[in-house]
């Protein structure tokens, strides 16, 4: 039963209705006929929950206590718009994650499905993208390239259908008022078949990404950004500028929330490291070509250790969380709102 009182939903019901009052101001405080901007908040967050198969937690997994995790992970999610997740692999775990942030979130949840367990594989991918926006349309991919149990044994990525998810969400009435999501988990054990993947990701993108929509990327990419080299952003050799290049699309580069991050480690693949480990975990945001049409702005990013003391290990999972505070805009006229409404 959800607790109507509590401090979460509160909090959570008094930035809805700000959230709403501000597109509300934003269409009323208009003249007839004249384009003007509506914007709204959007809280993102993106997280590999390591929650394994029980069978897997055994010889391939770093954190104990997986239900209580998981109930935990959706508790804290809570006040977030936008959430993809990954390595969410057993399904009573996810449905005890999926349970507690609905329960906690008080928001209905649209919820978008990544790739799931087909031929070879014994798993399914592990995404999931959670909207407190509809989600109008949704496309993956199982990329065909990946670790084999010949040359990496039992952890072998190739026993899940690793891929990406895409889902395009409506914001607002507004035709212009979309955005297009995309979540992935991308090759753990082979460089090979992670460079492979990043093609097809790339090509996914392309395919389903429109130019006229703001765009976020994000997941584990299992691709490292060291830290404290300069050269790392205008080299063309490093694995992190050669993803970064594949991830442009129709001539728009995306922005790494890492250069606005404020808070958290720099890392993410060690949730318990003072540094955070290696940053493999990001969320990428498109940067506008014009001032017209919709826009996407982050304002704030930072990294979160989800940590816990009621876990063995200390934290929720083993990697840390990355988030961004942005802001979701476009351009309306009081004519075109009372056209719809008629």
């Amino acid at each position: 039963m959800i607790q109507t009182n509590s401090p979460t939903m509160n909090n959570n019901r008094t930035r809805r209705t700000l959230m709403l009052a501000a597109v509300v101001l934003a269409l009323h405080a208009t003249s007839r006929g004249r384009a003007h901007e509506a914007s709204v908040p959007i809280r993102i967050v993106s997280y590999n929950v390591h929650l394994l198969p029980d069978v897997a937690t055994r010889f391939a997994g770093k954190c104990s206590a997986s239900q209580y995790r998981a109930t935990a992970i959706g508790e804290r999610f809570a006040p977030f718009d936008l959430i993809g997740i990954s390595e969410a692999f057993d399904h009573d775990h996810t449905l005890a994650l999926l349970n507690s942030l609905q329960t906690s979130s008080e928001v209905p949840l649209s919820i978008a499905w990544g790739p799931q367990r087909s031929g070879r594989h014994l798993i399914g991918s592990g995404l999931i993208l959670l909207s407190h926006w509809p989600i109008e349309q949704t496309h993956t991919i199982t990329y065909s390239h990946a670790s084999r149990f010949i040359d990496s044994g039992f952890k072998a990525d190739g026993f899940a259908a690793k891929g990406a998810l895409h889902a395009r969400l409506r914001i607002g009435e507004h035709p212009s008022a979309r955005l297009d999501c995309f979540l992935t988990h991308l090759e753990s054990r082979s460089q090979v078949a992670r460079a492979k993947q990043i093609q097809e990701l790339s090509a996914f993108i392309a395919e389903h990404a429109a130019s006229d929509i703001p765009l976020i990327a994000m997941g584990d990419f299992n691709v490292e950004a060291l830290q404290g080299e300069a050269q790392q952003y205008t080299s063309r050799s490093t694995p992190y500028h050669r993803l970064r290049r594949a991830l442009s699309y129709q001539g728009r580069r995306l922005l790494d929330v890492e250069t606005i991050r404020q808070r958290g480690p720099t890392g993410t693949s060690d949730a318990v490291a003072n540094d955070g480990g290696r940053r493999i975990d990001y969320i990428f945001v498109s940067l506008p070509k014009t001032a017209q049409g919709p826009r996407l702005t982050p304002l704030t990013a930072s990294t979160l250790p989800m940590l816990d003391q009621r876990v063995p290990e200390g934290s929720l999972s083993d990697h840390l969380a990355v988030t961004c505070d942005a802001r979701f805009s476009w351009r309306t006229s009081v004519s075109q709102q009372r056209t719809r409404t008629r």
